[in-house]
């Protein structure tokens, strides 16, 4: 398994409140998850403190931990939450606008390498003039 792109430690201290660290590591491979769907990768690049990749991967693992089934809202006792449904959405967005045009999101799969032109197997075929 791949090292984690957000410690549990910093998705403590992003949310301000102690996290289980189980659930953390779970939100945040739900968090890359989300993000190499939007980027149209297999595997992230490198994301280190500072980089939109980094803060995107640790809001959306906040998110994630947080709101695990993605309601819109949810009460408590007297206490009531809401949750912006969207801001996911524009984060991913912005993710994939951002691994666009730069080589990150190449067709994914495998693919034999391309024939020289013209194609030897057809060589007999061409037109004689």
């Amino acid at each position: 398994m791949p090292d984690p792109v957000i410690a549990p430690a910093d998705l403590a201290n992003w949310l301000q409140y102690p996290v289980k660290e189980a659930s953390a590591v779970l939100a945040e491979q739900v968090a890359v998850g989300w993000l190499k769907d939007a980027m149209g990768v297999l595997e992230l690049p490198a994301a280190p403190k500072g980089t939109p990749l980094y803060s995107w991967a640790l809001e959306l693992s906040g998110i994630a931990y947080e709101n695990p089934l993605s309601l819109a809202a949810g009460s408590l006792g007297d206490e009531a939450s809401t949750y912006d449904r969207g801001r996911r959405d524009r984060i991913l967005t912005s993710a994939a606008s951002a691994s666009a045009g730069r080589g990150v999101g190449g067709p994914l799969g495998c693919f034999p390498p391309p024939v020289e032109y013209p194609d030897p197997a057809y060589r007999d075929l061409r037109p004689r003039w």
